[in-house]
């Protein structure tokens, strides 16, 4: 019941007065919905992971740019066109032109919001999860759906996005493509689910 109120919440109204240069934000929630419910089936399908931590982690994983994108427009839009310019990745970009990243702000709204240390941890992880890292899992399974909710149709719109190689999330996840393709029914109902519940028009 928590997941599908904080789904239907109109959080878009709270950057009605605020002009994005270069964010789409219906899209930006449509797609941080999705990977939020597809990170909670695979936490659930994997197991031995928390479900909803799963669910919350890929919800929020995103708040640095909608931060960003709502209080410094213009610099965030410099910075997406420096990734496109450049064919570099968005986090350089943004350390290149602002000297810190949406990801470093999402930490610091998770601290002030009172979020465990872990999901901050997996915010600054989940851009590249790697085997020797703490909550690895967990950002893995982020990155996952994040992937996935694009593959299937729900990107996020944002320029200089780099995903990580599938084979090296299912090889972090210890998942095999074959077990994924297996999985693959049930997440897109989690996915349409949550796509109906947040009723987009």
């Amino acid at each position: 019941m928590i997941k599908n109120i904080v789904l239907r919440i109109p959080i878009l109204e709270r950057f009605s007065g605020k002009t994005a240069l270069s964010v789409d934000y219906m899209q930006l929630w449509i797609h941080s919905g999705i990977a939020a419910a597809i990170s909670g089936g695979l936490g659930r399908l994997i197991g031995e992971m928390e479900s909803d931590v799963c669910f919350t982690a890929g919800l929020i994983h995103d708040a640095g740019v909608i931060a960003l994108s709502t209080y410094f427009p213009a610099e965030f839009a410099k910075a997406q066109d420096s990734a496109d310019k450049n064919q570099v990745g968005l986090i350089e970009a943004e350390q290149q032109v602002l000297r810190f990243s949406h990801l470093e702000v999402a930490v610091k709204i998770m601290q002030a919001w009172g979020f465990p240390l872990q999901l901050s941890q997996v915010i600054l992880q989940c851009a590249k999860p790697e085997k020797n890292n703490t909550n690895r899992e967990l950002a893995g399974v982020v990155a996952l759906a994040k992937s996935l909710a694009s593959e299937w149709g729900f990107p996020s719109g944002l320029k200089g996005i780099a995903s990580t190689e599938r084979d090296d999330l299912l090889d972090l996840l210890e998942v095999s493509e074959k077990k994924l393709d297996q999985w693959e029914p049930e997440l897109k109902k989690y996915a349409e689910f949550a796509l109906d519940t947040m009723k987009i028009p």
